[in-house]
């Protein structure tokens, strides 16, 4: 079956953090509950974005505290 790769540009500002959390949650790959460092970062990072600050950084920090990984 043959595979195909699309990019596709997606404005953070149109997700909630809910939603965010919800699919994370979903794909189970969020850390363990006694790790708040996730938490921490989205707090941060909601904050950031309600005052129209940049959060790159933090959701860099928090995909690779969940992946392990970054973009």
């Amino acid at each position: 079956m043959p595979y195909v790769n699309i990019d596709v540009d997606i404005d953070l500002d149109e997700i909630s953090d809910e939603d965010l959390l919800e699919e994370l949650e979903r794909r189970d790959l969020l850390p363990e509950q006694g790790d708040s460092n996730y938490k921490e970062l989205v707090e941060k990072i909601y904050l950031k974005r309600i005052f129209g600050l940049d959060f790159l950084k933090e959701t860099d920090e928090l995909i690779y505290s969940v992946l392990g990984r970054i973009i």
